[in-house]
C-alpha cells in the first residue's frame, strides 16, 4: 500500500516575524513588506538585522508586498520593500540596511513615486530636498537634488541633466511692483521701469545689464546684452517733470518743456533739448498754453475761453468762485477774514487763519486783523479823484472793501506863491543855502522863521553814484530770450565737423534758420547722403547775430547747447551742402514781477516765474522796460531802464545764475566816484523839502538852513520855491480817512477815489494804509489773560465760544502805559464798526465815587484816578477811532467784578465800571455804542457811564449791586428798553449839559398877576395898556389867562414890585384896560387877587421871554440864572413855542399925553414848559447885575427807559444785600431815577413791589390797585374841573361844564357837549346853514370787515374819485350812479340802468317799469349789432312811448338810445346816442 505525506492541511499565521522564536514548517510570518512560509522547524535568530543573513534560509517567499514607513530618518533599520519618503519622493528599499547621515542612500533604494512639496518662500538657512518647491521673486522653483542651505534658485538654475544644477523653474512669475532701473544686480522675475516701459528679468541673475543695453554687462562667468536678459512686459509713459539737461532720458519718458509735453523715443539720451531732437529723440506728446502752465505745487487749471492757471493760495485760504466767474483763493469767509484765537494751544507767531494756526492772545489777533502797509507812492488825478496807491505787499484781494489812510505827506502848490529859482549858493560847512528867485525875498509870506519848500533844483556834485534802487514795474515781455535773430557765419575750426564712421571736414560756410532749426553747412563736392550722421566739435562754428547788432562773435556748439556731442542726422543734401536740424530758437519773453539791483556788484536779479533758461545763455532787456526809483532823489521819481545811454541798451546780456523762478545778469556796477547830476534837496536831505528862513538878504533872495554836508552842491538850473505853506499831511481828519477800494491792479497797488479838487497834488513821502476788510476773531472756550488795553480795530468782531465759554481777564503786571495796573486799566477799546459777542469779562476793579457828591462824575476816580487809584473799565471808546460808520456793538456778554470788602488784601475802590462811553475822546463822529444783553455784576462798581455827549442804546441789559446802574452825564443820552437795575445804590442818574454846545440865552419878559374870579368886565385884550386904579402903575398885557384867573404882563418903565420900580400893582386893586391916558377912558377891567403877593414873577406852565439869542426849539431845556429875585435851580423843557416875533412893539402912555410912545422888544416868544414852574422869577432887567437871563440848551443829559425794571434799589452791594436774603426794608424808591441839575429821566418802570410808574405823573400800585395822578397835571377834587395841562391841552385850560346845547353856538373851550347835544347837532337840523365835512379818504381806505363804520347807509367822500359815496349793503356806490348789465334774454328794465342787448340768439323784449318817476332814464345798446336780424321790443307797460300807446320795436343795426320818463301824458321820450 502506498503512503502519502500531506503535511499540514493549512498554513499557520504567526504575525510579524519575532527574533528568538520557534517556528514550525508552514508557519507564515511577515517581515517588512513580504510574508514568508517556514520550510524548516527552527528557532529564529536573535537580532532583526540578522534576518537576511542568518534566518532567510529557513523561509520561502509567500507573498511579496510593501510596507509604508513614512519619512526617512537617520539611524533606522529599513527592510526590503519598505517604502520611505525623502523630500518629495517615495523610495522602495532594495537592500536592507540601517540609515545614517543626512541624505538617503540611493544605492539601497529605488525611486518608487516622484512628487513635489511646497516649502513657501526660499530661505537662505534652509536645506532643501529634491522635489521641494519654493517661491523666489514671484517665480516657483523645484529642487532637483538634495543640497545644503544657501543655494538660491536663480543662481543655481539648470536642467536635471546638469550635475551642478540645484533648481529647475516650475512656474515663471513677477516680483512685485516695478522699480526704476538703476545699475545693480537683478534676478529672474524682477520688474524694472526703464523710461516709460516695464521690463521683466528672464534669466537667473545679472549685474549692470540695462534693458536696452547694446554692449555686454558684467556677471561671472558670462556676459549679456539687454535683450538677452529682459523681456518687454508693458509699454507705457513715465512723466519726469520739467526737462533737465543732466537727466538721462529713455524711451517712454515724458518731459515738460515750456508749456508743451514731449515723449522720449529712440535710444537713451542726455541734454537733448526736446525742440532740437524732434523725430530722433523726442516727439510732441501734448501742446500746452504757456499762460496756463502749472509750475507750482498746488496749481490748478481752469477755463475761461482758454486755459487759465490758478495759483495755490496762502495757508488758511479757501477756493471760491470770484466775481469773474473763475475760481480763486481767498480768506475763509470771502471778504470777512476769520482769525482763530486759542489761549491754550495758540501761538502768537501763527497767522490765525485756521484753528490749528490760532493766535494765543486776543491783543495779537486784533493787530493781525488790521494789517498796516507802508505807502511808498501815490498818483492822484485831481479832475476825477481817482488815486493809485502804491503799498507793496498790501494783501488786498477784493474791490468794495475799505482802507484807512494816515500820514501821507503831499505837495500841493495852492494857497501860496511859487517862484522859479534862478540860482542857489550852498555853504556846506554851515548848512546854509541862499536861493534867488525874482520877488522871493519880498513875498509877504516870507520872513525869518517862516518855512519855504524847495523842489527839483538841478545840481552837480562829485560823489558815489551807488544809490539803492527800488523796483516799481515792468512792461509786458521785458525779458527776451531765444529770438528769431538772423545769424551771420564767420568761420569754422579746421576739421570742426566729424562724419560718424568716417573722417573730418571743414565747412566753408553755414546758414541757420532760427524758425525751424535747420543748419546748412557748405561742403563742396561732398559725397554724404541723408543716411549719414555728423557731430559738430565744441565751439567749431563762429557766428554773429542781430541780437546785439552783430557786435560780437559767438561760438557753437557751446557746453550749454542741446546738440553738443550729439550725432545729428543729415536731413537734406545738395551738391555742395548738407542740412541738419539743431533746434529752433523761438522768441520767448518773460515779464518780471520783481527785481533787485546791487549797485556795488552790478548784479540784477529778475523774478520772471518758472523758466528753462540756464546760466551761460543770454537774454535781452526790452528798451525802457524796467522802472526803478532810487535813493538819489528819495525814491520820488520813476526812472526807466535800459535807456539809450545805458551800456546794456539793445544788447545781449549773459545769464550768470538761475533759480526756479529767477535769473541773474550783470548790467554793470554804479560808479563810486563820479560827477553826478541830481535834484536838490532830494540828493541832500531825501524826504525833507521844507526849510526855515534864517535871513532875507534882498527882495529876490532868502537864506535857508538845509543842513551841513561834506558835499559841495553846484546849482545848474531849474527848481521851485513855494512860500505860504499849509499842512501837507493827508487825510486831515479820521472821518475823511476811509476809502473804498475801486480796483486791485496787482499785489502792490490799489485804486481809490480821494475826491475831486481844483489842484494837483504830488506825493512826497510817508503814509500808512490799514486794511479795513471786515474781520472776525473766533475765541476758543478758555480763559484769556491779556495785556491791556485790547484795542479792537475798526470793522472787527470778537466772538466768544458760546455764552460765558470764553473768559477774558487782565494779565498780571501793568498795562501798556507802564503805570496803571492791568486790573485797573481798560479791557476793550472799541473802534468804529466793532462787535464783541458771547464773552465773559472778569478781574477788573476800583470804581469809587464821592459819597458827599454821589451824582458828580468829575468827583469819581473815573476822572481823578491814576495808577493804583484808577478805576478799571471793561468797555470804552478807542480814542483813535471816531465812530464814523457804525456804532460799536456789545452783545450777549457779562462783566463780573467784586466789591472792596471781598478783596484780600483790602484795596481802594469797589468793582469795575462796565462801560465808560466818554464822547469827549472824539472830536467828530457819532460817539455812540449799542448794547444788547450785556449784564454787569459789578458790586460797588458802575454799570453804564456816559459822558460828554455820548449816546447809548441799551437793550435787555441788567446791572447788579452797582453804585450807579445807568449814568448819563455831560449831555449824553441813553435809550434803554427792557433793562433792569438790581440792588446797588442808585438805579439811573441823569445830569448835565453837553460841553460841546454853545448855550443860547433869553430874558424873562414880564411878570404874573393873579385875578379874582369873575371880575373881568368890558374888553380885555393882549397888548392893551393896564392902569392900576390904586397903585397908578402902568403895564402892558402880554398873555390872557383870565380863564385860569391870571394875566402875564410887563411893567412900563419906572414901575415894578419888590424894589424893581417905583411901585407896582397892589393886591385887590382894580386894573383898567384901555388906550387912553386916564383910567376913566378904559374899555375893560379886572380886579387883582385879594390874597397877599398876588403879583409875582413868572411861574406856572407859561414863560414869556424876549431877547433870545438863536432859535428856540421844542424840547430845549431852560435854566435860570436870577439869584436874588426868584432864584430857581430847576431846569425846564420847552413844550410849545407861540407868538414868536423878531420885534414886538408896545405903546407907552403918559399922563397928559394924547399919543403913546412906541417901545420895541426884540425876539419875543411865548413858551409852555414842563414841569410847571413853582418859583416866581421876576423880570429884573432894570436892576443892574441881577439880570433875568435864561440859559437855553438842546443837548442836556437824558435817559429814556421803556419797560424798565427796578429791583430793591438802595440796598447796596452784594455783601450788604445779603443776597439772596435781601431785606426789602432797605429799598429806596427815590434812588431808582435821579436827576441832578440839568438832566431828565423819562421812564416807564415796574419795581419789586409791583409799582408801575410813568415818569413822575402817573403810577399804579399793582398790589393794591391804587392809581395816582400828579396833581400838577390833574385836579379831580370835587370833579368840578379837569385841568388839561399835562394831557395835551393848553396850559391853564380846563373843562368847567357839560353842555346840552344842540347848536354848539358857544364854541367854548371849557364846555364838553353831551350825547344829546352831539346827536341834535348832527340829526336835528341844529347844525345851522354851514356845510358839514364827511369822512375823507381814498378807495383803499374804505371801511370794511369789522369796522364800526361799515354798515348800510354809511357815507364818505372818496378823495381818489372826487365824489361822495355810500354803502348800499353790498357795495360802495355813488349817489345817482347808473348800473350796467349785459342782456341776452327778455326781462324787465329798471330806471338808472344801462343795458347792452345781445339778440344773437333771437328777438328780445325788455318791459319798462310800471310806475316810473319823473326823470327816470334807461339806456339800450345793440352790443352785437344784430337788431336788424333779431329786433329789440321795448314793452311800454301801460305808459306811452313818444306819446303813443304802442310798444317800441327797434330793428336798426347798432342802435343806441335812451328813454327818459316825462310824465303820464307823453310818457317815455327817446334820446338817440
Amino acid at each position: 500500500m502506498a503512503e502519502f505525506r500531506l503535511g499540514r492541511v493549512k498554513f499557520n499565521w504567526t504575525g510579524n516575524w519575532t527574533p528568538a522564536k520557534s517556528y514550525l514548517i508552514d508557519d507564515i510570518a511577515k517581515f517588512g513588506g513580504n510574508t514568508y512560509v517556514a520550510t524548516a522547524n527552527h528557532t529564529s535568530t536573535a537580532s532583526t538585522s540578522d534576518f537576511y543573513a542568518n534566518d532567510l534560509g529557513n523561509w520561502n517567499i509567500h507573498i511579496e508586498g510593501l510596507e509604508q514607513k513614512g519619512q526617512w530618518t537617520s539611524g533606522t533599520y529599513y527592510r526590503i520593500n519598505d517604502l520611505v519618503t525623502f523630500g518629495n519622493v517615495v523610495y522602495r528599499v532594495t537592500t536592507a540596511h540601517s540609515s545614517e547621515g543626512t541624505f538617503i542612500d540611493k544605492t539601497k533604494v529605488t525611486e518608487y513615486v516622484a512628487g513635489f512639496k511646497s516649502e513657501g518662500d526660499w530661505s537662505n538657512a534652509e536645506e532643501y530636498q529634491a522635489g521641494d518647491v519654493v517661491n523666489y521673486n514671484g517665480s516657483s522653483y523645484v529642487a532637483l537634488s538634495t543640497s545644503l542651505a544657501g543655494f538660491n534658485p536663480p543662481q543655481n538654475l539648470g536642467l536635471s541633466t546638469d550635475p551642478n544644477a540645484k533648481w529647475s523653474i516650475l512656474s515663471d512669475g513677477l516680483a512685485g511692483a516695478a522699480v526704476t532701473y538703476a545699475e545693480g544686480t537683478y534676478y529672474r522675475g524682477d520688474l524694472t521701469q526703464y523710461g516709460g516701459n516695464i521690463y521683466r528679468h528672464k534669466i537667473g541673475v545679472t549685474t549692470n545689464v540695462s534693458p536696452l543695453q547694446v554692449g555686454f554687462g558684467t556677471v561671472a562667468p558670462e556676459s549679456y546684452i539687454g535683450s538677452q536678459v529682459w523681456d518687454l512686459l508693458v509699454k507705457g509713459f513715465n512723466f519726469t517733470g520739467g526737462f533737465s539737461t543732466t537727466f538721462e532720458y529713455h524711451p517712454g519718458h515724458i518731459a515738460r518743456y515750456g508749456s508743451d509735453s514731449y515723449l522720449s523715443v529712440g535710444s537713451s539720451h542726455v541734454n537733448v533739448v526736446p525742440t532740437a531732437g524732434i523725430g530722433t529723440f523726442w516727439e510732441v506728446l501734448a501742446q500746452g498754453d504757456s499762460g496756463a502752465a502749472l509750475n507750482t505745487k498746488g496749481d490748478i487749471l481752469s477755463y475761461s475761453g482758454g486755459n487759465v492757471r490758478i495759483g495755490i493760495g496762502s495757508t488758511g485760504y479757501a477756493l471760491a468762485v470770484q466775481a469773474s466767474g473763475l475760481p480763486g483763493y481767498e480768506i475763509v469767509g470771502n471778504q470777512t477774514r476769520i482769525y482763530y484765537v486759542d489761549s491754550e494751544d495758540g501761538v502768537d507767531t501763527n497767522n490765525g487763519l485756521a484753528p490749528n494756526l490760532a493766535f494765543k492772545t486776543i491783543k495779537k489777533a486784533c493787530v493781525a486783523a488790521r494789517p498796516k502797509t507802508p505807502v511808498t507812492g501815490l498818483d492822484y488825478t485831481y479832475q476825477t479823484g481817482v488815486t493809485t496807491l502804491t503799498a507793496p505787499g498790501h494783501g488786498l484781494q477784493n474791490t468794495g472793501t475799505f482802507v484807512q489812510l494816515a500820514g501821507l505827506e503831499l505837495e500841493c502848490l495852492s494857497g501860496g506863491n511859487v517862484f522859479n529859482v534862478l540860482s542857489m549858493v550852498y555853504n556846506k560847512a554851515v548848512g546854509l543855502a541862499t536861493v534867488t528867485a525874482i520877488g522871493l525875498g519880498g513875498a509877504p509870506e516870507v520872513g525869518i522863521g517862516t518855512y519855504i519848500r524847495i523842489r527839483n533844483m538841478k545840481v552837480q556834485y562829485t560823489g558815489s553814484a551807488q544809490f539803492a534802487h527800488q523796483f516799481q514795474t515792468a512792461t509786458s515781455g521785458a525779458v527776451i530770450s531765444g529770438g528769431n535773430y538772423a545769424h551771420t557765419f564767420v568761420s569754422c575750426a579746421t576739421n570742426g565737423v566729424q562724419i560718424v564712421g568716417g573722417g573730418n571736414v571743414t565747412p566753408s560756410g553755414a546758414t541757420y534758420d532760427p524758425a525751424n532749426g535747420n543748419l546748412t553747412l557748405t561742403l563742396s563736392g561732398h559725397s554724404l547722403s541723408t543716411s549719414d550722421k555728423i557731430t559738430i566739435t565744441d565751439n567749431a562754428l563762429t557766428f554773429t547775430c542781430t541780437m546785439n547788432g552783430n557786435a560780437n562773435n559767438h561760438t557753437y556748439p557751446r557746453t550749454t547747447d542741446p546738440t553738443r556731442g550729439q550725432q545729428l542726422n543729415i536731413t537734406g543734401t545738395t551738391t555742395n551742402t548738407i542740412t541738419v536740424n539743431v533746434g529752433s530758437s523761438p522768441l520767448v519773453t518773460y515779464t518780471p514781477t520783481a527785481a533787485t539791483y546791487n549797485q556795488v556788484t552790478g548784479d540784477m536779479t529778475l523774478t520772471i516765474g518758472t523758466h528753462t533758461l540756464t546760466a551761460g545763455t543770454s537774454i535781452k532787456l526790452a528798451n525802457d522796460s524796467l522802472t526803478f526809483r532810487c535813493a538819489m532823489d528819495g525814491y520820488t521819481t520813476d526812472h526807466a531802464y535800459p535807456r539809450n545811454t545805458d551800456p546794456k541798451y539793445n544788447t545781449s546780456i549773459p545769464i550768470t545764475a538761475t533759480s526756479t523762478n529767477t535769473i541773474t545778469i550783470n548790467v554793470g556796477a554804479a560808479s563810486a566816484n563820479t560827477t553826478i547830476t541830481g535834484k536838490f534837496p532830494a540828493v541832500h536831505t531825501q524826504g525833507t523839502y521844507q526849510f526855515p528862513v534864517t535871513a532875507v538878504p534882498d527882495a529876490n533872495s532868502v537864506t535857508i538852513n538845509v543842513g551841513v554836508s561834506t558835499v559841495d552842491y553846484t546849482y545848474v538850473q531849474e527848481g521851485t520855491a513855494f512860500v505860504g505853506l499849509t499842512t501837507t499831511t493827508y487825510p486831515s481828519k479820521v472821518s475823511k480817512s476811509y476809502f473804498e477800494v475801486l480796483e486791485v491792479p496787482n499785489g502792490d497797488q490799489i485804486k481809490i477815489n480821494a475826491g475831486i479838487t481844483t489842484q494837483s497834488h504830488s506825493y512826497v513821502q510817508g503814509g500808512l494804509m490799514t486794511d479795513l476788510t471786515p474781520a472776525i476773531l473766533k475765541l476758543s472756550a478758555s480763559q484769556f489773560y491779556e495785556q491791556l488795553p485790547i484795542v479792537v480795530p475798526p470793522y472787527t468782531a470778537i466772538v466768544g465760544n458760546a455764552l460765558r465759554g470764553s473768559q477774558v481777564l487782565p494779565a498780571a503786571g501793568t498795562s501798556d502805559d507802564g503805570n496803571t495796573p492791568n486790573n485797573r486799566a481798560t479791557m476793550f477799546q472799541m473802534s468804529d464798526s466793532t462787535t464783541i459777542q458771547a464773552i465773559s469779562m472778569k478781574g477788573l476793579e476800583g470804581f469809587h465815587y464821592d459819597p458827599n457828591a454821589p451824582f458828580v462824575l468829575d468827583n469819581t476816580n473815573l476822572r481823578t484816578g491814576v495808577g493804583t487809584t484808577a478805576a478799571g473799565v471793561f468797555i470804552a471808546f478807542n480814542p483813535d477811532s471816531p465812530i464814523n460808520d457804525k456804532s460799536p456793538y456789545v452783545k450777549d456778554c457779562t462783566a463780573f467784578s467784586d466789591n472792596a470788602a471781598e478783596a484780600v488784601p483790602p484795596r481802594f475802590g469797589g468793582g469795575a465800571c462796565g462801560v465808560l462811553a466818554d464822547g469827549g475822546v472824539h472830536d467828530e463822529g457819532a460817539k455812540s455804542m449799542v448794547f444788547d444783553a450785556f449784564t454787569h455784576v459789578c458790586s460797588d462798581g458802575a454799570g453804564y457811564v456816559l459822558d460828554r455827549s455820548a449816546i447809548a442804546e441799551i437793550v435787555s441789559c441788567f446791572t447788579y449791586y452797582a453804585r450807579w446802574g445807568y449814568y448819563s452825564g455831560g449831555g449824553s443820552r441813553i435809550r434803554a428798553v427792557g433793562g433792569n437795575n438790581s440792588y446797588g445804590d442808585y438805579g439811573v442818574i441823569s445830569s448835565g449839559f453837553s460841553s460841546e454846545e454853545t448855550p443860547r440865552t433869553a430874558r424873562i419878559f414880564g411878570d404874573l398877576l393873579a385875578v379874582q374870579s369873575a371880575t373881568k368886565a368890558g374888553t380885555v385884550s393882549v397888548g392893551a395898556t393896564m392902569f392900576g386904579q390904586t397903585s397908578k402903575a402902568t403895564a402892558w398885557m402880554l398873555n390872557d389867562q383870565i380863564a385860569s384867573d391870571k394875566i402875564y404882563f410887563k411893567y412900563q418903565s419906572g414901575y415894578g414890585n419888590v424894589g424893581l420900580g417905583t411901585t407896582g400893582f397892589v393886591d385887590g386893586e382894580i386894573i383898567w384896560f384901555g388906550a387912553g391916558a386916564e383910567a376913566s377912558s378904559g374899555v375893560g377891567s379886572i380886579t387883582v387877587g385879594a390874597a397877599a403877593s398876588s403879583t409875582t414873577g413868572q411861574k406856572g406852565g407859561i414863560l414869556e421871554v424876549d431877547n433870545t439869542s438863536g432859535t428856540l426849539l421844542v424840547g430845549d431845556s431852560i435854566g435860570l440864572s436870577t439869584t436874588l429875585y426868584g432864584a430857581d435851580e430847576r431846569f425846564y423843557i420847552i413844550n410849545t413855542l407861540t407868538n414868536v416875533a423878531a420885534a414886538a412893539t408896545y405903546y407907552e402912555w403918559k399922563a397928559g399925553s394924547t399919543a403913546g410912545v412906541a417901545v420895541t422888544f426884540t425876539n419875543r416868544a411865548t413858551l409852555t414848559i414842563s414841569p410847571e414852574k413853582t418859583v416866581g422869577t421876576w423880570d429884573t432887567r432894570a436892576v443892574a447885575s441881577l439880570g433875568s437871563t435864561m440859559t437855553i440848551r438842546t443837548l442836556f443829559s437824558q435817559v429814556r427807559l421803556t419797560g424798565h425794571d427796578f429791583l430793591a434799589v438802595g440796598t447796596g452791594n452784594k455783601t450788604e444785600t445779603n443776597y439772596p436774603n435781601v431785606d426789602l426794608a432797605g429799598v429806596i424808591q427815590g434812588n431808582e431815577t435821579n436827576v441832578y441839575g440839568p438832566g431828565k429821566v423819562f421812564f416807564v418802570s415796574t419795581d419789586q413791589g409791583g409799582n408801575f410808574r410813568v415818569g413822575e405823573f402817573f403810577s399804579v400800585d399793582q398790589l393794591t390797585g391804587r392809581a395816582t395822578l400828579d396833581a400838577s397835571a390833574f385836579n379831580l377834587s370835587g370833579l368840578t374841573e379837569l385841568r388839561l395841562g399835562a394831557i395835551g391841552g393848553q396850559i391853564g385850560e380846563s373843562i368847567s361844564e357839560f353842555s346840552s346845547d344842540q347848536t354848539m353856538a358857544g364854541n367854548s373851550n371849557n364846555a364838553c357837549p353831551t350825547e344829546y347835544a352831539v346827536r341834535g347837532y348832527l340829526t336835528r337840523g341844529a347844525m345851522g346853514t354851514k356845510a358839514m365835512t364827511p369822512p375823507v379818504g381814498t378807495t383803499a381806505q374804505r371801511p370794511g370787515g369789522v369796522d364800526d363804520e361799515f354798515q348800510t347807509g354809511c357815507l364818505r367822500f372818496n378823495s381818489e374819485l372826487g365824489a361822495l359815496e355810500y354803502y348800499n349793503g353790498s357795495t360802495w356806490t355813488q349817489p345817482g350812479k347808473q348800473t350796467y348789465s349785459t342782456i341776452s334774454s327778455s326781462g324787465n328794465a329798471a330806471a338808472a340802468n344801462i343795458y347792452f342787448i345781445n339778440t344773437t340768439g333771437g328777438p328780445i323784449t325788455m318791459t319798462l317799469p310800471a310806475s316810473p318817476d319823473l326823470g327816470d332814464t334807461i339806456r339800450f345798446f345793440d352790443v352785437a349789432k344784430t337788431f336788424d336780424t333779431n329786433a329789440l321790443t321795448v314793452g311800454r307797460n301801460g305808459k306811452p312811448i313818444q306819446g303813443d300807446t304802442a310798444d317800441l320795436t327797434v330793428s336798426t343795426e347798432g342802435a343806441a338810445f335812451e328813454l327818459s320818463y316825462s310824465g303820464a301824458t307823453f310818457g317815455w321820450r327817446i334820446f338817440t346816442i
